[in-house]
């Protein structure tokens, strides 16, 4: 059987191994995901491990949660292929290399960085991507005079979950740059983003008001989509409040997939690429790109995308 590792950092399991009851995740809807992934993958003769990448060394996971009629512990255990589910730094991206030496790893760790790069995704994508520039105090100006919208977003250069992105008025740009980490400003890692007013929603879908679309696509096919609205504000993200509208791919436009299409053709270079594409919506109708994401979430949160999430996990261990 093939042994497919399922790594994760210590926001979703902990690094020691006690006797969860429940399963070996915090949260209730990642074990019920760890659970149907591991039942299907045992039907493709796969085994599903999953664990803190702390225990991850040359090949073989040294503790492991693996589920067979509940939720049990293994030792020892060698690995095909990780699933990497866990954060990316300087520590764990050598980790992650290290991973892609010894075995077959998801993502390859060059895309994930290439994702996480804001910078790099707008210069891929200029005519996609709303125009991006870094920032400084020393250069403010200059910048602000290249974005035409009144209001712009700040956000860090690396990073996701909306954590860290400001929507600024332009005449308040220079003291919250005052108020921002100088050190990391001046290596070239906070952005001024041109700002896209998306409150008109998307009249196809029938959404109002501020939103974006992720599109979730596992080697150029789009596995599932939905809609995500923020509680307040402008930023959507599910783990700051945001409500998921589940959308079904026969609700997507012709223009949805060309974009889609567009965006893989650039990424083909990365094999067996899992990642989403998050859209939004200008007052004209036209999708802009936020981010890519190479970590598209898996957790039984909502009955509103559960089954998609199934299809998720069903799509990955097809590619695996």
């Amino acid at each position: 059987m093939k042994g497919v590792g399922v790594i994760w950092d210590e926001r979703y399991i902990s690094e020691e191994f006690g006797d969860q009851e429940d399963g070996p995740m915090y949260d209730k809807g990642l074990n019920d995901a760890l659970e149907y992934m591991s039942v299907r993958a045992r039907e493709r003769n796969m085994r599903v491990f999953v664990s803190h990448y702390n225990q991850y060394n040359r090949g073989k996971l040294k503790n492991a949660w693996y589920f067979d009629g509940g939720w049990k512990k293994d030792k020892n255990v060698p690995l095909d292929v990780v699933l990497d589910k866990f954060y990316f730094n300087e520590e764990t991206k050598k980790l992650k290399y290290r991973i892609g030496r010894d075995i077959e790893i998801l993502n390859k760790p060059e895309f994930e960085e290439l994702c996480k790069d804001k910078l790099q995704i707008y210069e891929l994508f200029p005519e996609r991507v709303p125009r991006t520039f870094r920032i400084t105090l020393r250069n403010h100006e200059k910048v602000l005079q290249k974005i035409n919208s009144g209001k712009v977003v700040i956000k860090p250069r690396f990073g996701s979950g909306g954590e860290g992105v400001k929507v600024v008025d332009k005449e308040k740009v220079f003291k919250e740059l005052m108020e921002t980490d100088k050190e990391e400003m001046n290596r070239g890692n906070l952005l001024a983003q041109e700002f896209k007013d998306t409150s008109g929603g998307i009249p196809f879908l029938d959404v109002d008001g501020v939103h974006d679309l992720r599109i979730i696509v596992v080697s150029g096919n789009i596995s599932y989509s939905f809609v995500r609205t923020p509680k307040n504000g402008y930023i959507s993200n599910v783990s700051r409040g945001g409500k998921i509208m589940k959308v079904d791919i026969e609700e997507l436009p012709d223009g949805i997939s060309k974009l889609v299409n567009e965006v893989d053709k650039k990424l083909m270079y990365y094999e067996d690429r899992i990642y989403s594409v998050d859209l939004m919506y200008n007052k004209e109708n036209r999708p802009w790109i936020v981010e890519l994401n190479t970590k598209p979430g898996i957790k039984f949160v909502d009955e509103e995308v559960v089954e998609s999430k199934k299809k998720l996990i069903d799509d990955i261990l097809e590619l695996i």
